[in-house]
């Protein structure tokens, strides 16, 4: 399965995977981006302990709490690729995929709907991910 990495090592905090996500999700949006985090981007910056910034992406877990949890199916995944499809015509606003991530990743996109990493299919890579000009971001295939 192909997910996003992180090298924490090379990340300088430029939050240009976060404004690139952001652009995805509302094409045109002149947002500064100064935390790390954006209420329209499906990544975020966080600063640990020791003070390095730490990309957070969607972990794209084995048995995701975002669809288990997704009662209207709004959240699938997609037999072919393996990765998650969010139907924002099918989504009931729940928020459930919100509440049960552990790690935050699914945000309210205003009141029906939910910002939710689907890994730019339309694209060669994610957007986040071309946007990494320090390469502290990458996709990599892992075994689960």
């Amino acid at each position: 399965m192909l997910r996003i990495m992180v090298d924490a090592e090379f990340c300088n905090g430029c939050m240009e995977c976060v404004k690139a996500c952001e652009q995805r999700f509302r094409p045109g949006s002149k947002a500064e981006v100064v935390s790390g985090e954006t209420p329209h981007s499906a990544c975020f910056v966080k600063i640990d302990q020791e003070g390095r910034f730490v990309p957070a992406f969607c972990r794209r877990c084995p048995e995701p709490a975002c669809r288990i949890t997704c009662m209207s199916g709004a959240i699938k995944e997609d037999p072919d690729t393996g990765r998650l499809c969010y139907d924002k015509g099918q989504c009931a606003a729940c928020f459930m995929c919100v509440m049960n991530c552990p790690y935050g990743m699914p945000k309210p996109d205003g009141y029906r709907s939910v910002i939710k990493c689907d890994f730019c299919p339309e694209l060669q890579l994610p957007a986040c991910v071309k946007a990494c000009e320090q390469k502290a971001i990458y996709v990599a295939e892992t075994k689960t």
